[in-house]
């Protein structure tokens, strides 16, 4: 009785699970990670936040997504280090597993959530990901609340939950800009499971939201480029680090790497005397020349890049005490089966795909526009919850029916005629 009662509420529920995440992310910050960083994105992300911080506030490029700067500037002037902003994902850690008990509940049932918020709480990937620097932690939880809230507003619920999303993809574009392109195909969905004049405010009121969450970013990129800016201009770059041919992507040798397309465009920077407006217009534009030179070989790195997105294993381009045999193992073991379980149950609740339209969406919007740029596994935790969902469901729906079959049946015999 008193365990009934305790998961009988979602959010009891999730508080529950919740509580658990973070205790073990707290666990795994204090004795798997040092005081120090890991990846080479987390040194710039510092570095960057610190010139903000003593002074320089609007940074010195528009190349740095805006979203960890000014956080991470904004902990730096409250005193916080490195130690500190990991125990603030850890939290970020525990409100995912909370959000991933509602989506699921609201989806699936409380079987399914409570499984799904289980996992998730341990899930090595994700737990991981709370003690490195990477815009993932922010990404994961708006995310799954921009999904939530759009789910509970078409079930009566208030238009707070519409400005809760437009805020969530306001905000999470500033950490990760291929969020925001989830807004449009999610916001027809919403409109089509709406009363079109309900549907339709409804949108506006998102695109509102989502647009003036963006206008402060945009004011400062203009003040540092002089030009229009959406968010970053990380992307042109991205752009042609994955189709440079002067290098494989499959290349792992990091040294080479950043010689080809990092120093070589310095380089080339300082000998014409371009800003970096320009070095951002140039690398675009040569990457769309590459592709048009051998559309055969983009076709084939695309392909390479979504298989290493979806890959249980990651293939890290640098080595730390993280990087080993067994790490990889562990990562292997248990995201494999959430993958495969995750893609065989969008196959399973296809009768219900009008409803269950965000978790086929929104992995299909991140792959297909991730696989353009340097792509790492970590992209796939943006929505790595959506799957563990999915993957809880199914498990749950092929439990049901082994024990419904092995159930006695309960109809009355037939009469035995003389």
């Amino acid at each position: 009785m008193f365990f009934h009662s305790l998961v009988a509420s979602p959010w009891r529920s999730g508080a529950i699970l919740a509580g658990l995440a973070l205790a073990v992310r707290l666990a795994a910050i204090f004795v798997v990670f040092e005081d120090r960083t890991y990846f080479s994105d987390e040194t710039n992300y510092l570095r960057e936040a610190a010139r903000v911080a003593e002074g320089e506030w609007l940074g010195v490029n528009t190349i740095t997504p805006p979203g960890p700067l000014y956080a991470m500037a904004a902990g730096m002037t409250l005193g916080m280090g490195l130690r500190e902003f990991r125990l603030v994902q850890a939290g970020l850690g525990a409100v995912v597993v909370l959000l991933t008990v509602l989506l699921a509940w609201e989806t699936f049932g409380r079987s399914a959530a409570l499984l799904a918020g289980a996992v998730t709480a341990v899930y090595p990937y994700l737990v991981y990901m709370s003690g490195v620097l990477y815009t993932q932690n922010q990404v994961i939880p708006l995310l799954l609340l921009i999904v939530l809230a759009l789910y509970r507003r078409q079930r009566g619920g208030g238009r707070g939950w519409l400005f809760a999303a437009g805020v969530g993809w306001g905000t999470a574009a500033q950490f990760m800009v291929p969020s925001v392109l989830t807004a449009p195909v999610l916001a027809l969905w919403h409109l089509a499971r709406m009363r079109f004049r309900r549907g339709a405010a409804d949108v506006a009121i998102l695109t509102a939201v989502t647009v003036l969450c963006l206008v402060p970013v945009t004011i400062r990129n203009y003040a540092l480029d002089h030009r229009f800016v959406f968010v970053s201009s990380m992307g042109s770059r991205g752009f042609y680090w994955s189709n440079n041919p002067h290098i494989d992507p499959r290349n792992r040798d990091a040294e080479k790497w950043i010689e080809v397309n990092v120093i070589r465009v310095r380089e080339e920077k300082l000998a014409k005397g371009w800003t970096e407006a320009q070095v951002d217009s140039a690398l675009g534009a040569r990457a769309i020349g590459f592709i048009r030179e051998n559309p055969r070989r983009f076709l084939g790195n695309y392909a390479f890049r979504i298989g290493t997105m979806w890959s249980p294993r990651p293939n890290p381009w640098t080595t730390n005490p993280h990087t080993g045999g067994l790490q990889f193992l562990v990562a292997a073991l248990t995201s494999a089966p959430v993958i495969v379980l995750g893609l065989i149950a969008l196959a399973v609740f296809a009768g219900r795909r009008r409803e269950l339209f965000p978790f086929y969406a929104v992995p299909l919007v991140f792959t297909a526009v991730l696989a353009f740029f340097h792509t790492t596994v970590r992209y796939r935790l943006t929505f790595e919850p959506l799957l563990i969902i999915l993957a809880s469901a199914l498990v749950l729906k092929l439990f049901a029916g082994f024990q419904s079959r092995r159930a006695p049946s309960t109809a009355p015999a037939p009469l035995e005629h003389p």
